[in-house]
């Protein structure tokens, strides 16, 4: 027996004031059923007794964690590693001829 039949779509879609064609409901229903049974599936690896062969130690993953310890990051750097001239802590950039005064004749 289904838990989400097309009934209960049709419910849902009218509480969230959605207008849906048969075919959009029926696709929704084995959609949802789907999501339901793979999360009974993963309840029941969850629930299982380590190394019976249903949790995770038994399927072989190991679930310890690294240890959290803080270390130098290779993408931490400041700016002035990315520019191609840097001086006093400003990026130099080429003058713009535009932005300059101009001379009155």
């Amino acid at each position: 027996m289904a838990r989400i039949d097309e009934d209960e779509v049709r419910r849902v879609a009218r509480l969230a004031r959605l207008a849906l064609d048969e075919e959009a409901v029926a696709r929704l229903a084995g959609q949802l059923e789907g999501v339901l049974a793979h999360m009974d599936e993963i309840a029941r690896l969850e629930d299982a007794p380590a190394g019976e062969g249903e949790g995770p130690a038994g399927r072989g993953l190991d679930a310890r964690l690294r240890p959290d310890a803080p270390g130098s990051d290779p993408l931490a750097f400041g700016p002035e590693r990315m520019a191609p001239e840097w001086k006093d802590g400003f990026f130099v950039v080429p003058h713009l001829a535009s932005l300059s005064e101009r001379e009155t004749p």
